[in-house]
C-alpha cells in the first residue's frame, strides 16, 4: 500500500530538499485524471521527447533493450 504524497508527515530530508517530483508521478497524475500544470504537461512532453531521441539513437536492437 503506498500513500499519496499530499497525505505523508514531511520528513526532516523534504523539508531541506522540497517535495521531488518525478516523472512517474507525473504519469500517474495524468493517469487518474488530475490535472497537470502546465509546467508539468511541458516536462511530460520534454521527457518522452528526450526517450524517443534517444532510443532511436541506438545502433543495435540489444542496445535499444537496454535502454
Amino acid at each position: 500500500m503506498s500513500l499519496k504524497k499530499e497525505n505523508k508527515e514531511p520528513t526532516k530530508k523534504s523539508k531541506l530538499l522540497g517535495e521531488i517530483i518525478t516523472i512517474n508521478d507525473l504519469r500517474e497524475k495524468e493517469f487518474n485524471q488530475k490535472e497537470l500544470t502546465p509546467q508539468e504537461h511541458l516536462a511530460l512532453k520534454n521527457f518522452d521527447r528526450y526517450r524517443i531521441t534517444q532510443l532511436n539513437n541506438q545502433k543495435t536492437e540489444e542496445a535499444f533493450h537496454q535502454k
